[in-house]
């Protein structure tokens, strides 16, 4: 409910109405305040694999799980179903690919934040090979829903390397890939709507990264 007095009928009001008035003006304060609390951004990055980072030995290490267990996964995001992982390592054989052709990977966080805590989450894993130059298209390697591959979520959580800065520090995957680690990253979707200007995209990375400093720092 919206009120608008101008000041001279204001003045021309009982005190007694005028408070009253006040009170019911103000009741949607605490609401607004407690919306202001609560924040939820879905996102994509995608970034580059570099030998010997964070990022290639994740992929080393779901290829090492996922061949050893058999895991059934995607070979893209828009398959319909998961298929077992000796299923497309050939198929990606007969192209002359293989698991660590994969020099890109998407990722896909769920940032929440609640009474002025954050919570982090990586949803999803998206491997792909993409050519050198401009010659050539895109090709998936293999991608995997993390909350539905037990096996992959204990990697994130448990796994990980040891920090170059201090040996004895260890940092898990699920860490080490955040965005605001990966500085080579790019923005490339933001709740579920793709992101193809590049200026528009480190816009929002930015603001991204000014909102989960605030929680973090």
């Amino acid at each position: 409910m919206q009120f608008s007095f101008s000041t001279s009928r204001l003045r021309a009001l009982p005190a007694g109405l005028v408070v009253l008035l006040a009170a019911m003006i103000s009741l949607g304060a605490p609401q607004a305040a407690q919306a202001q609390t609560e924040w939820q951004q879905t996102f994509q990055v995608i970034t580059p694999i570099q030998e010997e980072s964070a990022v290639s030995a994740l992929r080393d290490s779901i290829v090492d799980i996922a061949l050893r267990e058999n895991l059934s996964l995607r070979r893209s995001p828009d398959d319909e179903s998961p298929r077992p992982v000796s299923e497309i390592e050939q198929e990606l054989l007969d192209q002359g690919l293989d698991f660590t052709s994969a020099n890109r990977l998407f990722i896909r966080y769920n940032f929440r934040a609640k009474g002025g805590d954050l919570h982090r989450s990586i949803e999803e894993l998206h491997f792909i090979y993409r050519p050198q130059g401009a010659q050539g298209q895109d090709l998936s390697i293999m991608s995997a829903d993390v909350s539905k591959v037990p096996s992959i979520a204990d990697l994130l959580a448990n796994s990980g390397m040891t920090l170059r800065t201090n040996e004895a520090s260890f940092s898990p995957f699920r860490e080490q890939l955040m965005f605001h680690k990966l500085p080579s990253s790019q923005l490339v979707a933001l709740g579920g709507n793709v992101i193809r200007d590049a200026e528009d995209a480190e816009a929002e990375r930015q603001r991204l990264l000014r909102a989960v400093q605030r929680f973090l720092y």
